[in-house]
Formats: C-alpha cells, sequence, structure tokens
C-alpha cells in the first residue's frame, strides 16, 4: 500500500511540475509575446490555459465514471449518448475559452472584451447548465440516475462558482484602466491631452 501511495505522490509531484513548466512556457510565449500584463494577462492565461486544462481533466473524470458503470445492457445507448454530448460541450466550452483570450491576447480592437465576456459567460455558467440540461433527460436509468445526482451536486457547486468567477471577470473588464488602454485608444488619448 505504501507503494501505491509513492507512486501517487510521485506522480502528482511531477504532473504539477510539468503544469509549472507549461505555465511558464505560455508566459514565454503568448504573455510576454503580446505585451499582455497585470490582471489582464491572468485572465488571458487563465481562458488559454488553465480553464481548458481543467475542462479536460473534469470532462475526462466524467466520462470515465460513466464508462466505467456496470449496469444493464439496455442503458450502452444511454450512456452513449451521454459521453458523446458531454465531450462535445467540453469542446465547444474550451473553444470559446481559447477564442476569448486570443481576443485579448492578439487583438486590440474595442470588441475583444466584449466578446471575452461572451465567451466568459458562455464557457462558463451556461457549461454547467448545458451538462445538467444533457443528464437529465438521458438519465433515466438506476445506475445512470446516481451518476445524474453526483452531476447536478457537482454541478450546483460549480454553477457558483463559475458565476462567481465571470462576474468578477466581467466587472474587471468593464471598469480597468489598463482595459481601457489597451483596448480604447480613443481613452488613451482622452488621458494624455
Amino acid at each position: 500500500m505504501d507503494t501505491v501511495i509513492g507512486v501517487l505522490l510521485r506522480a502528482l509531484v511531477l504532473e504539477f511540475c510539468v503544469l509549472v513548466l507549461a505555465g511558464l512556457m505560455f508566459y514565454k510565449l503568448v504573455l510576454q509575446r503580446t505585451g499582455t500584463q497585470g490582471w489582464l494577462g491572468l485572465l488571458v492565461f487563465f481562458m488559454m490555459f488553465w480553464s481548458p486544462l481543467a475542462t479536460i481533466v473534469a470532462g475526462y473524470t466524467d466520462i470515465s465514471r460513466i464508462a466505467h458503470l456496470h449496469d444493464p445492457l439496455e442503458f450502452e445507448p444511454i450512456r452513449h449518448r451521454l459521453i458523446i454530448s458531454i465531450a462535445a460541450i467540453a469542446i465547444v466550452s474550451i473553444a470559446l475559452r481559447l477564442y476569448g483570450g486570443y481576443k485579448l491576447a492578439f487583438s486590440r480592437t474595442a470588441a475583444s472584451p466584449a466578446i471575452a465576456k461572451w465567451c466568459l459567460w458562455l464557457a462558463g455558467p451556461v457549461q454547467v447548465i448545458a451538462y445538467a440540461a444533457v443528464a437529465a433527460p438521458i438519465s433515466g436509468g438506476t445506475p445512470m440516475l446516481q451518476i445524474f445526482l453526483t452531476l447536478v451536486i457537482f454541478s450546483s457547486a460549480s454553477l457558483i462558482c463559475s458565476v462567481l468567477s465571470c462576474s468578477i471577470w466581467t466587472v474587471y473588464l468593464n471598469r480597468s484602466q489598463r482595459v481601457k488602454r489597451t483596448f480604447f485608444p480613443s481613452y488613451q488619448s482622452q488621458m494624455n491631452p
């Protein structure tokens, strides 16, 4: 048992080191090249690196949990539909996050913050609601109902965290001086007459 725990701990440490290295590479390749700094740089980092990674891990966890159910053969088509739906929602969510982050990092137009806000809200709270909406009609059987209840409990906490996070970033994008200077050149000229 000690060897299993040791192997798991070493794997977690290695995974953490890989994530830190990947984060530093992202910082070097994207944020420094584009000059994106401060809280705006952190938002771009979350939208283009951390959130897609977290979505992949969460989607994989949900899919593997559903795939390893030992339920009767009649639930097999239901399980496949649920897996495909979760994967499709995760892919759309990742694409939205990447697009919003890309617009903030590489596009210096006035529309970029608005697009990023839309992407944040669609990829965050709407994704959680879509998971629950897809799982509800599909999970009619007893084993699938257990998975659905787990997803709903997890989704409730995820929804609250997601709404809170999106609200904070929306306020930041609306009020930040850095965002105004970066994406609205007329604001910069008003500040320095």
